[in-house]
């Protein structure tokens, strides 16, 4: 009894030790995770993506998510970044990229606020595979510019030319 109990204990520490190893095998991380940018403009995000496999990984593509998916509709995903800066391939054994991920168009009609976001790498054992190889959650912060209201706009233009013509009519005076 004794005996079936140990190598019970011992299955179960062997399978949690895999299930932590299996979890960890290629990261991402991004830096900063939160990029503010005016409404209209593109956001950038750099990271860095390790492969802790004894095996090569292609890394294919990219996809993304926004909570609450009805988000999404502000946004304009930017691979190019991606194709153009991250290695198609990341080798085994703590092989790493750093560097610029992905870029993000935002509407200039986006409402002010945090969009929160999923990035996931997708690729895989060849330079088909379109499988979720890793993601990092990130946040779009959009501002607006502050315009001044109408209102101010025109009592400004009013004293503005109220001192004018008093300025005027001053020298003419004179």
């Amino acid at each position: 009894m004794k005996r079936s109990t140990f190598t019970t204990l011992i299955a179960v520490l062997g399978l949690m030790i895999a299930g932590i190893v299996a979890q960890a095998q290629v990261t991402v991380t991004l830096s900063p995770s939160l990029v503010s940018v005016l409404a209209g403009q593109e956001a950038f995000f750099n990271g860095t993506v390790t492969n802790n496999t004894e095996s090569d990984v292609f890394l294919n593509n990219m996809s993304f998510t926004f909570t609450p998916s009805g988000n999404s509709v502000f946004f304009t995903p930017d691979t190019n970044v991606f194709f153009n800066n991250v290695p198609g391939i990341i080798f085994a054994n703590g092989d790493s990229y750093t560097g610029p991920m992905f870029g993000m168009g935002t509407s200039g009609a986006t409402p002010a606020g945090d969009y929160l976001g999923t990035a996931t790498i997708l690729g895989g054992a060849d330079p088909d595979a379109t499988s979720s190889v890793t993601s990092s959650p990130f946040t779009i912060r959009i501002t607006r510019q502050s315009v001044p209201e109408p209102i101010s706009v025109a009592l400004l233009s009013i004293s503005v030319l109220g001192s004018m013509v008093f300025l005027r009519s001053r020298r003419t005076n004179k």
